[in-house]
């Protein structure tokens, strides 16, 4: 995956990590990413995709297990592993 990969899917996981982005990205994908600067293209189709999918509420809970590890000072690694 390229660095430009890498780059979007940050700005997406900072967009699920807040209440307000969150729900909004739950109910319109398409147009909170155009509203966020973050380039779809540049995400894998299939995270996208199922992201996508998630409600507001299960994209908290993801976004709280990664707030959860990432106190715990698990490292990305493992992290992406478990989320």
């Amino acid at each position: 995956m390229a660095a430009s990969a890498f780059d979007e899917l940050k700005k997406l996981g900072d967009v699920i990590s807040d209440a307000n982005r969150r729900k909004k990205f739950a109910a319109d994908p398409s147009k909170a990413l155009a509203d966020e600067g973050i380039n779809p293209a540049g995400i894998p189709a299939g995270v996208l995709n199922t992201l996508s999918g998630l409600s507001a509420e299960e994209l908290r809970l993801l976004a709280d297990v990664n707030a959860s590890l990432s106190a715990a000072k698990v490292p990305h690694e493992v992290r992406s592993e478990i989320v």
